[in-house]
């Protein structure tokens, strides 16, 4: 049996991270939402504390979130937590980030990628390994 994992790093700017992340704890909202992300159901939003606080890591610089896979969260929690933040100081900014897809057995289905583009209130991820990104990358290099 082989373990699949999905790796991601990115930081969403905030002015008060810290303000942000007591505000977003004490929040039902967005514990239901990290709770959904997490495969519980919105009611065991009591469950999601424990992934909210692994995930709302301020950045080292201290002017943002740096949001990883570092507790082994999905890359739905990413952008639930991503796109609360962004809510929660109102703002149009645009993510983005790339996620990587591994496996500890070589196989060929087990590797790959997608790229995430979201604001504060959608999100779009697309992988970087299906046929239209592939033919799409085939064309411009028909092109050079």
């Amino acid at each position: 049996m082989a373990n699949y994992y999905t790796h991601y790093s990115f930081v969403v700017a905030h002015p008060d991270p810290v303000a942000c992340r007591d505000r977003l704890l004490s929040d039902r909202t967005f514990l239901e939402a990290i709770s959904l992300a997490q495969g519980f159901e919105a009611e065991d939003w009591e469950n999601a504390t424990d992934g909210a606080e692994a995930i709302l890591k301020i950045d080292t610089d201290g002017k943002g979130f740096w949001i990883t896979d570092d507790a082994d969260h999905s890359t739905d929690v990413a952008l639930a937590a991503g796109q609360a933040i962004l809510k929660d100081q109102n703002s149009n900014l645009t993510v983005t980030f790339q996620a990587s897809f591994t496996c500890d057995k070589p196989r060929l289905d087990a590797y790959g990628g997608m790229v995430c583009v979201f604001n504060k209130d959608n999100h779009i991820c697309r992988s970087t390994t299906n046929d239209e990104f592939v033919n799409g990358l085939l064309a411009e290099l028909a092109d050079i």
